[in-house]
């Protein structure tokens, strides 16, 4: 089943962050800095005439990595490939985004020396998309993969996020927002409702009700009237909708990687590691690196 791009679409519009997170993958300490050794080691194995392809690159997080570690002097060509309409931030003459559906990827055979993905390959079906992998690889080529754990802080933190703003939804506090005649009478109903949210959820969930507070603090301390007010509530409500879509389509893709390795060995690569990144004891992602021998 083709990804729903919708939700992405405007994310990537909308933010001006390189990847879905807004997090620093150039880290050099804390959890983060374990990516990081990642990518510094897999960069070290591309070489001058080799066509790099992003799979899953959004606004290009990755080669934005690249560049402050290599600067593309030692590539022929880094392909940024999306299935959503993701904006051209990186800007270089070696760099070009595509909007294609790694599904159904629209790449030559024998084409890509060095396959990568961070958070991204998850998110299209193994079953389709490991085939191209291996058609579009060159004979020694590579790949390179970050992908979401099922138990990873990652995954948990983003399943509290989806229960908070389905709990937010799911109450009055963004409902029939039209039939307040004053500023005043929105504002409080909309402090009454966030303080009884923040009281009736766990100590866990209490980050992600004060963001969404913060959100809608700023809507109505903001100098716009009350149609505006109300309008702006009514966009942080379907970015919100857009958000949970988002998450769930990330809980299910690190749901299918368990299965990759089968998804792999069926499709002719039998030269493949694939590991838990930790930090602190807690799982962050998978890992995954590997190479086409036949």
């Amino acid at each position: 089943m083709p990804l729903k791009t919708q939700a992405w679409d405007h994310y990537w519009e909308s933010n001006a962050t390189l990847n879905s997170f807004a997090f620093d993958y150039s880290a050099t300490e804390g959890p983060y800095k374990r990516i990081n050794e990642f990518w510094v080691r897999a960069f070290e194995e591309f070489t001058p005439s080799d066509t790099i392809v992003d799979l899953g690159a959004g606004n290009g997080a990755l080669v934005h990595l690249f560049l402050q570690s290599k600067g593309l002097q030692n590539i022929e060509k880094w392909l940024n490939i999306d299935s959503a309409k993701a904006i051209a931030r990186i800007e270089h003459s070696t760099v070009i985004y595509q909007q294609d559906d790694m599904c159904k990827l629209s790449l030559s055979d024998n084409s890509v020396n060095q396959f990568v993905s961070m958070f991204g390959l998850e998110y299209g079906d193994f079953a389709q998309t490991i085939p191209h992998l291996h058609r579009c690889l060159r004979l020694g080529g590579q790949f390179h993969f970050i992908l979401h754990h099922q138990d990873s802080i990652i995954s948990k933190q983003s399943q509290v996020t989806i229960n908070v703003i389905e709990k937010v939804l799911a109450s009055n506090l963004l409902n029939n927002l039209t039939q307040f005649v004053n500023i005043g009478e929105l504002k409080a109903h909309l402090l009454l409702g966030l303080n009884q949210t923040l009281q009736s959820v766990e100590g866990y969930a209490l980050d992600d009700v004060k963001i969404i507070g913060k959100g809608i603090y700023n809507i109505i301390q903001s100098s716009k009237d009350l149609t505006s007010k109300v309008d702006m509530l009514l966009s942080l409500k379907k970015d919100m909708l857009w958000q949970v879509e988002r998450l769930q389509q990330q809980l299910a893709g690190a749901q299918q990687v368990k299965l990759l390795s089968t998804f792999l060995h069926d499709n002719g690569f039998n030269e493949f590691y694939m590991t838990p990144v930790s930090y602190e004891n807690e799982i962050l992602c998978w890992s995954l690196t590997g190479i086409k021998v036949k």
